[in-house]
């Protein structure tokens, strides 16, 4: 699932934050990969369960 604009939003205050505090590029990169990846996991778990109460 692709991120809306607002959670790409979200993400890149995250790393701007991260980057703020001296946080090296490897660190970023993860915590980038992270943060995609929980919030697809969470868009599809939210998208399941408004399937099920349909």
């Amino acid at each position: 699932m692709a991120l809306t604009a607002g959670e790409q939003k979200e993400v890149r205050a995250l790393i701007l934050a991260m980057i703020d505090r001296g946080c090296v590029e490897s660190q970023v990169e993860k915590a980038w990969r992270l943060a995609v990846d929980q919030l697809e996991k969470l868009k599809a778990a939210t998208a399941k369960q408004a399937a099920v109460a349909k």
